[in-house]
């Protein structure tokens, strides 16, 4: 479903680096994205139905999967550019309202989701908000934050 990559000189970035490093990842794919629009901007459309699949999954991937991954929702990308912002502007050792807005975030994305959805998108996308969120819901319900920084 997906995977989480932690190094220990995570540790030892900047914020504003944390923030690019967290960026780095939609941005390639971002690019990767744009040259695929542009290859089909210039030598489609295609009467190929595979290769407009391919197309059209390619930009979906790269683009529309980028942009949900920028969402501030912890532990996603946007989830992690937005604690380092709040870290960096506001608190270094709160972890709670980092969680707090990635819970509100993740409702608002569940509502918007469920709405998509039953306009005849999938329900996929409403099932990872909802997991999303009732994970960063129980990591403030434990604690889990405060009580292991150091």
């Amino acid at each position: 479903m997906g995977g989480l990559t932690i190094s220990r000189r995570y540790a030892l970035l900047s914020y504003p680096k944390e923030i690019l490093m967290s960026f780095s990842g939609p941005l390639a794919g971002f690019l990767l994205g744009g040259l695929v629009f542009a290859f089909n901007y210039f030598f489609g459309p295609f009467p190929n139905s595979l290769l407009r699949f391919t197309i059209n999954s390619l930009l979906w991937v790269n683009i529309g999967w980028g942009l949900v991954n920028l969402i501030p929702i912890l532990p996603l990308d946007g989830g992690a550019i937005m604690r380092s912002l709040y870290h960096w502007l506001r608190s270094p050792y709160d972890e709670r309202t980092p969680l707090k807005i990635s819970i509100g975030f993740g409702i608002l994305a569940i509502i918007a989701s469920l709405l998509l959805a039953f306009r005849g998108g999938g329900f996929y996308i409403v099932l990872l908000a909802a997991w999303l969120t009732y994970n960063n819901y129980m990591a403030l319900r434990q604690g889990y934050w405060t009580d292991n920084i150091v």
